[in-house]
């Protein structure tokens, strides 16, 4: 390559700069902009700049201004420190010597700076916008287009429907097959992140199209085997369980474990249908599997079930492997479909995304008369410079390439200026590749090769650390050029205790005693606190002023911690906390990502729904209101309390929509010193910063939107269920600009330098795989393609390629690292496990770098490089780190006296309720195993039919909208106007579509016109009951005896009718709570009422009374109502003069929702009348006296 000279470069052609980093890259552009101003005369809008953020855009702007204005300076004699300036108007004098032509270039800075506001300096994103709106016709743009930015909606709404066309329909097991291997709608919107790599992307293997009658027919071979199974299993259960017990076979599999497999299996046995996939249990039935779990020289038990097993878990497999090629070709369906639909989706609804403008745009320069559009733009902008040229992906290199890449005329300018050294962005689809391409394509290729960033001493060893490897950076066609300090450079040196030191001090982090790799975790414990001591050690230092930055103390603001996780950076910043050093987080990660979008979101809807008690006291447990746990309670105790609380969020609910949400979150902070006990708070401001980021993005996308409270919330949640840490209006804002030590990750410090610097992590191999993706890999077979492997016979090929591309790319981000540093840089590498596969294993240890080396193999390693950087690398074995004293409030507090609690607590004692006691054995309804509960595909509601409540969504939302509705109606008026209004306004309050309100106002109408049983063969209706015969969310508490699962049990057993099950939960004793829906009065008899929303399938039958009993018993309703009754016979006993549980209490009733959405006589309704006796035994286990 030629060394680039700015005042020497030819002004015209195909170049390439290549610029390490701190060889000054914006002073080499802003240079050859201002000579293309001077020499050949263009205005600002003929001069095209082109980079990749806004950020940088900006930067480029001023910066470039800075020259023109220095440059003129200079031109007219007058004193400028700029270093860039003083030789462009030296070589600008020296070739154009006559004052004329000097006047006529001052003229033409001149004009430069008056008309600078148009200036064509445009993001590749903005660039693209340029095109299609100035060239509308050319480009076919439609002119009202409506530019978003965030597709979220769109993409769920297009996943759904290709998951409701390719599923719905399906038999159960290739629905659960997808679920099973994450081709969920979530699993599919990842997938549609690959769109990254633009329209040109390879998929592999071709798959073969298989019938969906093949697979069913497989299904159902599988499933006369597993019924087999089933009754094979139920008929010799007890002989089973007993071979199973044998003691031939190993203890360790089989022994004590042989109760809880046989509990599984009768769960499994019971299944009228083939569970998929099956659980992995069922392995341990098989007779191959029992024979190799048979001690020596003992017999196997045998049984035809065994042998069963040993021939449905091939069929199994084969199926499983069938049903894996049929959802690889749907993979790569959806994908084709996706680059081909989604577009026009958009294009349909007239709005673009970012990158659509560059789909769309290289969709343009390709159709048929764009040689029309290229010409105009080619005269529009005859010199072209794109910076940051490493970070482009293949499209964008295909829209510079086809308008400015072959120019016709000889004398313009296209000059790409980067680093492949530095191109670490492929997750936001940055191709290294498409920089490779261009490399080949140029006429000139020139190198900076003069560093101004950094000390001599640094450059010595980061010269020898990429120098020495044969290819540092896995590709050869990327080499590391030496760089040399500048021999005049404005840096001021560190020195430390009257010395300069080593540029790089490396520290090695040495395995365990036994010489095996130290773990991850020990590690970065270690590697934590070694950094924080150093850290703490320099600031001390400082502070005597023996450690300096040129004449000035090293101070929090000169030092910079690069990690690679915002995980890792919290950890830090904590550390640095304790030890009472200030520091702050420059992050790349989205704010959508943070603990306080959790708070604005229980802020949010407390103001939404503050009538409900529930969502008022959640928004009171945020930051803002500086609440404990016992104000909370003191809520629930005092009506006034709470009814304040509620007349406020009203007001706040008034600022919200009338003045905007930015309004509300100011008045929030400033109201009862929220913001002052926020910032005191640990952390808080980071939190408060985060909160106006949030803030200002929710004000913004109410406004835009014209959002409702509901809507805005939607907005919230949609953004968080995917943050995208790759806009720049998302990314985590710096919280501070006091003096603070800098804790950035790695992609965010790009650009930017610190004095000292420390590089805990850069031995990290990084995410590998962890984000669902299919494998995507550089094809090199087919010129280096962007290709994705679902599944091919070459898989394995390709992963190695695929490893390479991300070791590749880790070496970049190694060089990134150990380049931010101006004078001094800390590295740390070691022993450590799975370090072997990183970056620095590669370039840095033996020559077998798959294998763990051993502490003195690495340390060798180090030695030779240290020895070749001639004193610029110093070498520390990291073992003993001192300790930190600790300078916060919570250290002093830990040297208060204080007299230690003696007593016992009785942690027995607590408030229970139906749930405390169900929910673990609730839980071991499901094998823990892997397991779906799934329904056939056709039973899937589609969400668009809402006028019946079968279809309407399942989760707890539906349900509290439901009882909602349920515990405001009138039963005898549901026909009129207003319940139609009350089931219309709860649906605009949850945010649900008013087209739902038909299928609920049928299931109204169904539920009071539904007979039930009063005793004696009569019946009644529900609309027979006025409200004053209501006793709504009736909540009890009744003291409670030391009760344990087996003495509650006893109780429950007692009575024949109910099958064994078993509970468990910890023995408590103090209270029991709860609430029931609904008491009511009918005749003189009371009626224990509640309402459920469970969707138990798509289809009436299923809330048949069968299906209502198998639920019942699967969720432990009946312990519930079974509790319920037992509070309830207690509460009419002390306000019923003369009550009898015979002639008084009429029975429970359970009102199954969705199965009232057809008729009143298909069935949705669970009656049962307890037995007194029973009920009394019960009272008497559960009651205290």
């Amino acid at each position: 390559m030629i060394p680039f000279d700015v005042s020497a470069c030819p002004l015209a052609g195909v170049n390439l700069i290549e610029a390490s980093a701190g060889t000054g890259k914006t002073h080499a552009l802003a240079g050859l902009y201002l000579r293309l101003l001077a020499e050949r005369r263009f205005s600002v809008r003929q001069l095209l700049v082109i980079t990749y953020t806004n950020a940088a855009t900006a930067e480029l702007r001023r910066r470039i201004r800075r020259t023109i204005i220095e440059t003129r300076k200079a031109m007219m004699g007058e004193k400028t420190e700029d270093r860039l300036a003083n030789p462009l108007a030296t070589h600008l004098l020296a070739q154009f010597p006559e004052d004329k032509k000097r006047a006529e270039i001052v003229r033409a800075l001149d004009q430069a700076l008056a008309g600078y506001d148009e200036a064509a300096i445009y993001t590749i994103h903005g660039f693209c916008r340029r095109i299609l709106t100035d060239h509308a016709f050319a480009s076919k743009m439609v002119f009202d287009a409506e530019l978003i930015e965030n597709q979220q909606a769109l993409e769920r709404e297009f996943v759904a429907d290709f998951w409701r066309r390719r599923f719905y329909g399906s038999h159960s097991v290739i629905v659960a097959h997808a679920l099973d291997r994450k081709m969920d709608q979530e699993g599919l919107r990842k997938l549609l992140r690959l769109s990254v790599h633009g329209p040109d992307v390879a998929v592999v293997p071709d798959f073969e199209m298989i019938e969906a009658e093949k697979l069913e027919k497989e299904i159902g071979l599988l499933q006369g085997a597993f019924l087999q199974f089933g009754a094979l299993w139920r008929k010799d259960r007890d002989v089973l369980a007993g071979l199973l017990s044998d003691p031939a076979l190993s203890a360790a599999v089989y022994g004590s474990k042989v109760d809880e497999l046989v509990r599984k299996t009768d769960i499994l046995a019971a299944a009228d249908e083939l569970p998929w996939p099956l659980p992995p249990f069922v392995e341990k039935l098989a007779s191959s599997y029992l024979r190799s779990k048979t001690k020596s020289k003992k017999t196997t038990p045998e049984h035809p079930l065994f042998d069963l097993v040993d021939a449905l878990l091939p069929q199994s497999q084969k199926l499983a492997s069938l049903l894996d090629r049929y959802l690889g070709r749907l993979k790569k369906e959806f994908l084709e479909e996706a680059a081909r639909e989604f577009p026009r989706l958009k294009q349909k609804q007239k709005i673009l995304y970012f990158d659509d403008l560059l789909l769309r745009a290289c969709e343009a320069l390709r159709e048929d008369g764009a040689e029309t559009l290229i010409r105009i733009l080619r005269a529009q902008f005859p010199a072209v410079l794109v910076d940051e040229f490493q970070d482009t992906d293949p499209l964008q290199f295909a829209i510079l390439q086809s308008v400015f890449g072959r120019s016709e005329n000889p004398q313009a300018a296209l000059f790409y200026i980067g680093d492949p050294k530095q191109a670490i962005y492929s997750f936001r689809g940055a191709d290294i590749y498409a920089y490779l391409r261009a490399a080949k394509s140029v006429d000139r290729a020139f190198t900076l090769a003069t560093n101004w960033r950094s000390e001599a001493p640094l450059l010595k060893a980061v010269n020898v650390l990429f120098e020495k490897p044969a290819q540092p950076f896995v590709y050869e066609q990327i080499s590391y050029q030496r760089i040399e300090p500048a021999i005049v450079a404005p840096i001021l040196p560190l020195t430390i205790e009257g010395e300069r030191g080593a540029g790089l001090e490396w520290w090695f982090v040495p395995g365990r005693e036994d010489g095996t790799a130290l773990g991850i975790g020990p590690a970065r414990s270690l590697i934590n606190r070694a950094v924080a001591a150093e850290i703490a050690r320099l600031l001390a230092l400082g502070r005597a002023k023996k450690a300096l930055i040129g004449p000035e103390p090293l101070q929090e603001s000169h030092i910079a911690i690069l990690v690679r996780k915002n995980a890792e950076a919290i950890a830090f910043k904590t550390l640095l906390a304790q030890a009472g050093i200030p520091s702050v987080i420059y992050s790349s990660e989205s704010v959508f990502a943070s603990d306080e979008v959790h708070d604005f979101r229980l802020l949010m809807l407390g103001m939404i729904h503050c009538e409900e008690e529930g969502y008022l006291l959640a928004a009171l447990t945020t930051p803002f209101f500086g609440l404990c746990a016992g104000d909370i309670a003191a809520c629930l105790e005092e009506e006034e309390s709470l009814e304040s609380w509620r007349v406020r969020f009203r007001r706040y609910a008034g600022l919200w929509q009338g003045k905007g949400f930015l309004t509300l979150f100011f008045t929030l902070l400033e109201e009862d010193g929220a913001r002052r006990r926020i910032a005191a708070g640990e952390g808080g401001e980071r939190r408060l910063t985060n909160y106006g980021h949030l803030a200002g993005l929710l004000h913004q996308a109410q406004t835009q939107g014209n959002l409702r409270p509901s809507d805005l919330l939607g907005w919230l949640e949609s953004m968080s269920a995917a943050p995208d840490s790759t806009k720049e209006d998302q990314q985590l804002r710096l919280e501070t600009d006091r003096n603070s030590v800098r804790i950035v990750t790695i992609h965010k410090s790009k650009g930017l330098e610190y004095p000292v610097c420390f590089c805990p992590f850069a031995w990290e191999t990084g995410p590998q795989g962890k984000d669902g993706l299919p494998l995507v890999f550089h094809d090199e077979t087919n010129d280096w393609r962007i290709t994705v492997d679902l599944g091919s016979g070459e898989l394995d090929r390709h992963r190695a390629l695929c490893e390479r591309d991300v070791l590749a790319e880790n070496c970049r981000l190694l060089y990134v690292a150990l380049t931010r540093a101006k004078n001094r840089c800390y590295f740390v590498w070691g022993n450590i496990k799975n370090a072997s596969a990183g970056a620095a294993s590669y370039l840095f240890g033996p020559a077998d770098a798959t294998a763990q080396a051993a502490d003195e193999t690495m340390l060798e390693a180090m030695r030779n490089f240290a020895e070749a950087s001639g004193g610029a690398i110093r070498i520390t074995r990291l073992e003993a780190v001192p300790d930190i004293e600790e300078r916060t409030e919570e250290a002093q507090a830990k040297k208060i006296l204080y007299r230690p609690f003696a007593g016992k607590i009785d942690l027995r004692r607590k408030i229970a309720s139906y749930t405390y006691l169900t929910r673990a054995a609730q839980d071991e309804i499901e094998w823990d195993e892997q397991t779906h509960d799934v329904r056939r595909a056709e039973e899937l509601p589609d969400p668009r039919e809402a006028e019946t409540l079968l279809a309407f969504p399942p989760g707890a939302t539906s349900g509290i909208l439901l009882h909602e509705i349920l515990e405001k109606i009138d039963f005898t008026r549901v026909a009129d106007e207003r319940t139609k209004s009350l089931v219309i306004e709860t649906l605009e309050k949850f945010g649900y579509p008013r087209p739902w309100q038909e299928g609920i106002g049928r299931m109204l109408q169904n539920l009071v016109q539904t007979k039930l049983p009063a005793g004696e063969g009569k019946a009644f209706c529900l609309s027979q009951i006025a409200p004053a015969q209501c006793l709504r969310e009736l909540e009890f508490y009744f003291p409670l005896q030391s009760l344990s699962p087996a003495k509650l049990l006893s109780v429950l057993e007692s009575e024949k009718a109910r099958e064994r099950r078993t509970l468990h939960f910890p023995p408590v004793q103090g209270f029991l709570k709860g609430f029931i829906d609904m008491l009511f009065e009918y005749e003189g008899r009371f009626y224990l009422t509640d309402w459920k929303s469970n969707d138990l399938g798509g289809h009436p039958e299923n809330y048949a009374p069968n299906g209502l009993r198998r639920e019942m018993m699967r969720s432990f309703y009946d312990v519930q109502y079974l509790i319920y009754t037992v509070a309830v016979d207690a509460y009419l006993k002390a306000r019923k003069p003369n009550y009898t549980y015979d002639r008084d209490f009429g029975g429970v009733f359970y009102f199954f929702l969705r199965g009232l959405a057809a008729s009143p006589e298909t069935g949705g309704v669970f009656f049962d009348r307890p037995d007194e006796a029973f009920i009394g035994r019960l009272r008497d286990a559960l009651l205290a006296t």
